[in-house]
C-alpha cells in the first residue's frame, strides 16, 4: 500500500496479474505506478515504464488470445509496434487477496 492524497491505495505488480516475467531493468528515481479504476475500486499497478500518450483504435483479440488475463485487445501504433490494451476491471478483480 501507498498513501496518496491522504488515502491508502493498494497496488499490485502488473507482471504478476498478467502472468509475465517483469522487466529486469531497474529504473532510476523509483517505481512507476499507474492508477486505474473500475468505477468503484481504485488500484495502483506497478509498471516497468511509461512510454507516452497516443490516440488508438483497439482491435479485439482472436479466439487464440481471448483468454489472456488482464488484456482486452491490442492496437498497432504508428511506428508498427503493437500495444496491448489493459482491462482495468480484470486487473482489479485478479489483484484481490487469494487470486494471485
Amino acid at each position: 500500500m501507498v498513501k496518496l492524497r491522504d488515502h491508502a491505495l493498494s497496488f499490485v505488480e502488473l507482471a504478476k496479474v498478467i502472468n509475465v516475467k517483469p522487466n529486469a531493468v531497474l529504473h532510476e528515481g523509483g517505481k512507476r505506478i499507474v492508477i486505474i479504476t473500475d468505477g468503484h475500486v481504485r488500484l495502483g499497478i506497478l509498471v516497468d515504464a511509461l512510454i507516452g500518450k497516443e490516440e488508438i483504435v483497439i482491435k479485439s483479440f482472436t479466439c487464440h488470445f481471448s483468454k489472456v488475463n488482464g488484456i482486452s485487445g491490442a492496437s498497432i501504433l504508428a511506428d508498427g509496434d503493437i500495444a496491448l490494451i489493459l482491462d482495468p476491471s480484470v486487473i482489479i478483480r485478479e489483484s484481490r487477496p487469494g487470486t494471485l
